[in-house]
């Protein structure tokens, strides 16, 4: 999910350009052990690091999680994202599937 004020056409209404993007990645872990990935990757899961790094407050929610967390996780992130914070106008949000084949990149790539 991406948001940010530029759901909300900011340069027309606030005359400014938007000033990052919030981005909540729902995904599930790739391994089991996920203090090595995670340490191995702290630029992915660090908000002072992504901020810095990416112009953007990143967050993750484990999908990998009990369910009764997930729809907490969700309903957080919906309720914090889906409102202008000034006016409370509904604003957009944008959802980016980050699903890909795998085997059908490293064969674009030249890679066995």
């Amino acid at each position: 999910m991406i948001d940010g004020s530029f759901t909300e056409d900011c340069e027309r209404l606030r005359s400014r350009a938007p000033g990052d993007i919030d981005l909540v990645t729902f995904a599930k872990l790739p391994v089991p052990d996920v203090q090595p990935f995670f340490q191995a990757n702290i630029q992915l899961f660090d908000r002072v690091q992504t901020k810095h790094l990416y112009s953007c407050d990143a967050f993750f929610v484990d999908l990998g999680k009990a369910a009764h967390l997930l729809v907490a996780d969700t309903t957080y992130w919906f309720g914090l994202f889906s409102h202008q914070r000034v006016s409370s106008l509904w604003k957009g949000m944008l959802r980016v599937s980050l699903a890909s084949d795998d085997a059908a990149v490293l064969a674009a790539l030249g890679n066995p």
